[in-house]
């Protein structure tokens, strides 16, 4: 399909402003360029007192506008200059600036009297003014130029020319442009396409050696499970098949959907992992309301919060420390709470996970990645809320919208 091209983007409107002051000083001439539409695309240049008066009346500057719009069509469909008279019985021109066969206006020049006979001209609108009775316009009349017909035509070939050698010029400026840009994007789309390959290379490699590595663990952790069994260590061997399947959830279930009674099974043993590690200083609780357990959750939303307790609060704390977990259903809305009695956190602290400005680097970064999860998944939908105290502990709520299938 052709594009479709207008004057402002062949024509610098500075330059052909130039051509035509240029133009009607040496020729007495009046000129002015106007668009497709028939609308002033440059200034006037050396308009009559006649036309300027008459142009900027309230009821006569419509009569030089239809005889504007009216010769200009006329110019597009011969494609050439198109010489005729005004309303006000002047002769005037409309050379038509036309390129790759599209019209894209005329310069209308003229407002002079022809020295010869114009019975062969027509008057280019019906209506014609009368001004007998007007000694403004009477006057104004009087300083109209009186041109040979020859130098009429002259002067309107000469801008149809000048006026088309440059739009011609600038329609080829464009279309270079256009190839210069097309072969940088063509370039850039093979850059892409190239870098694209590679990423996908990359990333195939990086899964390959992401499943070795977890077979290399999980086959090394039943095997560790079974020399603990063989070797009469249950301690060992309990923790081994916990941290086993806690392995298996966890490489299975990335970016799925759980049930909760699932995530609680995989958060009971992390619990009881760190609670071997941490020793009787450290209990849980896991509390779920039986209309909750099948409800679908997005995995791992639980656990970030646990960690944060466990490694901001608990550990930080001398005596006995407690971490309680609970999911309700209200209203449609599942409400997820991790409670401890840690160290706690400050207000500072709270603020600059809640902000997710990501200026500040703060400890509970867990948090501030999860309230960009939950954004991502529910936007408004969800909510995360702080209650904290130093020294007392802190309480997480996460508000979620029951899976809806989305």
């Amino acid at each position: 399909m052709r594009k479709l091209l207008e004057l402002t983007n062949v024509v610098e409107v500075e330059t052909l402003q130039k051509i035509q002051d240029d133009f009607s000083e040496a020729t007495g001439f009046a000129a002015i360029t106007v668009d497709y539409r028939g609308k002033p695309f440059t200034r006037h240049s050396g308009c009559s007192k006649y036309c300027s008066i008459i142009r900027y009346r309230k009821d006569t500057k419509d009569l030089c506008g239809k005889c504007d719009s009216r010769a200009g069509l006329e110019a597009a469909r011969t494609g050439e200059p198109y010489i005729y008279m005004c309303h006000s019985g002047f002769v005037d021109f409309a050379a038509p600036i036309i390129v790759n066969g599209q019209y894209l206006g005329s310069i209308m020049g003229g407002q002079v009297v022809s020295a010869d006979q114009t019975s062969n001209l027509e008057y280019i609108i019906d209506e014609t003014l009368d001004i007998e009775e007007d000694d403004e316009l009477i006057e104004a009349y009087t300083q109209i130029p009186i041109v040979p017909m020859k130098k009429i035509k002259a002067a309107a070939h000469l801008m149809f020319t000048i006026a088309n050698k440059i739009a011609q010029k600038g329609y080829v400026n464009v279309m270079q442009k256009e190839l210069h840009e097309q072969s940088l994007q063509l370039v850039q789309s093979k850059i892409t396409k190239a870098n694209l390959e590679m990423a996908l290379r990359t990333s195939e490699r990086k899964t390959l050696q992401s499943q070795v590595n977890r077979q290399f663990l999980i086959q090394t952790l039943n095997t560790v499970g079974s020399l603990s069994y063989l070797e009469k260590a249950p301690k060992t061997e309990e923790a081994t098949f916990t941290l086993l399947d806690l392995v298996k959830y966890f490489v299975s279930n990335i970016g799925k959907d759980v049930s909760i009674i699932e995530e609680f099974e995989y958060l009971h043993n992390y619990l009881f992992l760190q609670q071997i590690r941490l020793g009787e200083r450290f209990s849980y609780e896991l509390v779920v309301d039986e209309s909750a357990k099948n409800l679908i959750i997005p995995s791992m939303i639980i656990q970030p919060i646990v960690e944060n307790a466990i490694v901001h609060g608990v550990e930080m704390k001398s005596g006995k420390v407690n971490v309680l977990v609970s999911i309700k259903l209200i209203n449609k809305t599942i409400e997820i709470r991790v409670k401890d009695n840690g160290v706690g956190m400050h207000e500072h602290q709270i603020e600059g996970i809640l902000e997710l400005s990501g200026r500040e680097i703060v400890k509970e970064m867990n948090l501030k990645v999860l309230k960009q999860r939950l954004i991502d998944r529910y936007g408004i939908r969800a909510q995360i809320t702080i209650d904290s105290e130093e020294k007392l502990g802190t309480d997480v709520t996460v508000r979620i919208p029951v899976f809806d299938g989305d």
